[in-house]
């Protein structure tokens, strides 16, 4: 109970908690809270909300209209880890999450600096020619994709849905994914 005049303070019972265990029982696992926010933006409690590509392929399951098929998802996917490992990831990387969808630095077998930059070469260059095969879709695409894929945005209206949706087409088509 809190003494008159001071605030009463939420996190105190947690304090109070005498092993370690216990207090780590409390912070493991998504919340409930968590679990009713994901099913509420995706429709799928296994679904993890901080991707918007994933959450609209959830919602494909129960609304074509609002979803995205599995082959555009996957050319997102590749776009991004391509814009990450040349800059970096919109959100730090602890959760499993994240560490799973970035690429494994593959990278101990070049050992000179001459192999690691050739490498860094390579990934310009595809990701220069994913970005020319976006900008076939137009400027509108262009932006969608960057939003959706590379800055996490949730797409807000139907016009920069189909803009996705076309910007993830050509990505599809450009990395051969799937019929397009």
């Amino acid at each position: 109970m809190a003494r008159r005049g001071r605030p009463r303070d939420p996190d105190a019972k947690r304090r109070r908690r005498t092993t370690r265990a216990a207090r780590a029982a409390d912070g493991a696992g998504p919340t409930p809270e968590l679990l009713a926010h994901r099913r509420r933006v995706a429709g799928d409690p296994a679904v993890a909300i901080d991707f918007p590509l994933d959450v609209l392929a959830a919602r494909l399951r129960r609304d074509a209209a609002s979803g995205l098929a599995p082959p555009l998802v996957e050319a997102g996917w590749r776009f991004a880890r391509l814009a990450w490992t040349l800059g970096r990831a919109p959100v730090p990387l602890p959760p499993r999450f994240w560490a799973e969808r970035l690429p494994r630095e593959a990278e101990p077998s070049a050992h000179t600096e001459a192999e690691r930059e050739a490498a860094a070469v390579r990934r310009r260059a595809l990701y220069r020619a994913a970005r020319l095969a976006l900008a076939a879709a137009g400027p509108a695409a262009a932006r969608a994709v960057d939003a959706a894929a590379v800055a996490l945005e949730m797409p807000a209206d139907a016009a920069r849905l189909a803009a996705l949706r076309a910007g993830l087409r050509e990505l599809a088509r450009h990395f051969r994914l799937g019929p397009n």
